[in-house]
């Protein structure tokens, strides 16, 4: 378990750097990618949590 997240976050953080670099060439996008970015980090933490519920249940 603790290598998904280690994962998940090297992956959140290659994401934040590629968009600090877009940021750095094209400021009109990045808002944007932050909404986006927010989003699928929202996503991402409900489809855990639903998969640890389910898998306490059935336990």
């Amino acid at each position: 378990m603790n290598f998904i997240l280690i994962i998940f976050f090297l992956v959140i953080m290659l994401i934040g750097v590629g968009y600090y670099f877009d940021y750095k060439n094209d400021k009109k996008y990045f808002s944007k990618s932050i909404r986006n970015l927010g989003s699928l980090i929202m996503a991402i933490l409900v489809a855990y949590i639903f998969s640890e519920l389910v898998y306490m249940i059935l336990e």
